[in-house]
This record gives C-alpha cells, structure tokens and sequence, in this order.
C-alpha cells in the first residue's frame, strides 16, 4: 500500500472534474451504494464511488494531517453504509493520493484525496458495485 502525496494540483483538480461530471446512470440502489462512509484513523469522513476500477474520492483533510505533515491513514470505506450497516462490505485502501498544493498551502480547492481500494475478501472491487453505477465522462466547460 503507497501513499502518495505528489500528484500535481492541477492534474488531481482536472481529474475531480472529471469526477464531477460523472454522472451515474440507473437505480436509487445504484446511486445510494455510491456514496459511503470513510473510517480513518482519526474518525469518519464521508466518501464516494467515482469509478468502476475501486476509485473513490474524500476530502484531503481526511487523508493528510497538515498540523504534523503526516498521512491520517488507516483508511476503509463501506459503500452504501447507514446506521452501522454496511450491505456491501468494507474495503480496505491500497493507494491514496492528494494534491502537492493541500500538502503545502492547504488552500480549500486542493482539499481532494483519491482512494484506490483493495478488492474484497473474495477479490471483487467494490462488491460489484461497478456494474451497477455506470459513470459517464462528460467534457467540463
């Protein structure tokens, strides 16, 4: 497992556009399973599914700790999670990346961290849930 803090500002912003163009086709189901909680070493974040390849995406400050310049880590996300339910199972990380700009300004629109995770148990990303969510790329304006 690799973090890695040194993804230029400028390409992780461009790809968080991309995310935010994503937009998720299908069922409620679909769309709930995309969003979920981010359990982290220091607490909870909130987190979405931006990719059928196990990509989600959070905030930076749950991802790196600008008081002590050091990863929060200990990251797993349970998509679809409520009231202690994880219907489709916690997945552990296995990369995290934040903008060179969160780590050294902390400046709000570098505030970006992207979450590649592991597969489950039974070496399924995301349990499925990217034929369920199918994103489409859009071009921003």
């Amino acid at each position: 497992m690799v973090a890695k803090p040194y993804l230029s500002g400028r390409a992780l912003l461009s790809m968080a556009a991309v995310i935010l163009a994503a937009v998720p086709a299908g069922t409620a189901r679909a769309q709930t399973a995309a969003i979920g909680k981010l359990f982290t070493s220091s607490g909870t974040c909130s987190a979405s599914v931006v990719s059928g390849k196990s990509i989600i995406v959070t905030a930076a400050h749950c991802c790196w700790n600008r008081s002590n310049n050091s990863w929060i880590g200990g990251w797993s996300f349970a998509p679809g999670y409520n009231n202690g339910n994880a219907p489709y199972g916690v997945f552990n990380w296995a990369t995290a990346t934040v903008p060179t700009s969160w780590v050294n300004n902390g400046d709000v629109p570098s505030d970006v961290c992207v979450i590649k995770l592991q597969n489950d148990s039974a070496g399924r990303p995301e349990h499925g849930l990217q034929h369920d969510l199918r994103l489409e790329r859009r071009p921003v304006d």
